[in-house]
């Protein structure tokens, strides 16, 4: 996969069905799709699309690079194929609208386009603050919850790079 025009969901939903021609797509967007629009689902059927499958390898950088910037909490496990078959061939573009994927290929250093947003204009990572002492942490993997400090609870706050 060279160079390849990787799609998320907003583009299966949104592009007409020339533009989605030789596009890589994850497999398991395929369910996600016929969630959300069956109708449409049947329509790229029927188009020539190249389903992947990232390798285990790519999957655990893609974790890796959404936990640096402190995503990972809030992306869906498409989410994270998609970021793995990017960050799975360098010279491959992702096309998302969701800025959350936008923010993790940033700062992974991949390139990204919007569908049919504006897209993200700056890049941040998410910490975790207490709201009572006010200590902050690398989000990474963690949901918002206690603070170890003074135990009050925490929030997932965004702060620009």
């Amino acid at each position: 996969m060279q160079g390849q025009r990787i799609i998320d969901t907003s583009a299966l939903l949104l592009w007409p069905r020339e533009q989605l021609a030789g596009c890589v797509v994850a497999v398991s967007q395929r369910a996600e799709l016929a969630k959300l629009s069956a109708e449409r689902s049947l329509l790229v059927e029927s188009v020539d699309l190249v389903w992947c499958s990232p390798s285990s390898a790519a999957g655990e950088a893609a974790r890796s690079a959404a936990a640096a910037s402190g995503d990972l909490p809030r992306l869906s496990p498409v989410d994270l194929d998609l970021i793995a078959l990017a960050l799975d061939d360098e010279r491959s573009v992702l096309y998302t609208d969701d800025y959350r994927i936008q923010n993790t290929l940033s700062l992974a250093n991949r390139e990204w386009k919007a569908v049919a947003q504006r897209g993200i204009t700056a890049e941040w990572t998410w910490v975790l603050r207490c709201s009572g002492c006010g200590l902050e942490s690398p989000a990474g993997e963690n949901k918002a919850g206690v603070c170890t400090h003074c135990g009050s609870p925490q929030r997932l706050k965004r702060r620009r790079m």
